[in-house]
């Protein structure tokens, strides 16, 4: 749900207004597909979690409608990817017609964008797999707690700290680490084909 919110600010912010009527069939659009999809989650039966125990099955579940309502979830899933990209294009004109204060508030929300969708798929894939508590719990939190610490940051703060500098560090660091990354990796398969006739 939080994330079906995010084209939602990625319209509206910083002014919370749209660019312009042309874009309300997108907001529309988008309300839509997310109220489908969750009216459907919501009564499609089956199991609640198959992590809980017990397995629980849904209360609210119709079995007669089951092949309905997993026919809506999938076309929302494809349509809610459509939707987050023209959303995503509202914000490129809004940035490339902002000015001054608006321009810098923009880039805050943008690199925290940026920076969330690289982190949930990579880094919270890693951690679903070597600890599935700490991948629900404390990864997607603090990656989806950014976006309202970077929207407070553009709004109140934002002179205080250069976000362009951020952005050149936060790509400079992400190189080195990337390349620290791969020659350990190319070191360790190097020698482990060098070693292996001794070792076995």
């Amino acid at each position: 749900t939080l994330l079906g919110l995010l084209p939602f600010l990625v319209l509206l912010f910083p002014t919370g207004r749209l660019l312009s009527r042309r874009w309300r069939p997108v907001a529309w659009s988008l309300g839509l597909v997310l109220g489908l999809y969750l009216t459907a989650r919501l009564l499609t039966p089956g199991p609640i979690d198959p992590g809980l125990a017990g397995n629980p099955q849904n209360p609210l579940g119709v079995e007669s409608a089951e092949g309905f309502l997993r026919l809506v979830q999938t076309l929302a899933g494809v349509a809610a990817p459509v939707l987050a990209l023209a959303a995503l294009a509202s914000m490129v004109v809004r940035f490339r017609r902002a000015r001054g204060e608006e321009r810098q508030q923009l880039k805050w929300f943008a690199f925290v964008v940026a920076a969330d969708l690289v982190l949930i798929p990579g880094v919270g894939e890693v951690a679903q797999r070597v600890a599935p508590v700490l991948g629900e719990l404390v990864v997607f939190s603090v990656t989806i707690s950014m976006i309202p610490i970077a929207i407070g940051v553009a709004v109140l703060k934002y002179r205080l700290y250069d976000i362009d500098r951020v952005i050149n560090r936060t790509l400079v660091y992400g190189l080195l680490t990337v390349l620290l990354g791969a020659v350990y990796t190319a070191g360790v398969f190097g020698l482990g084909q060098l070693l292996n006739p001794v070792t076995g």
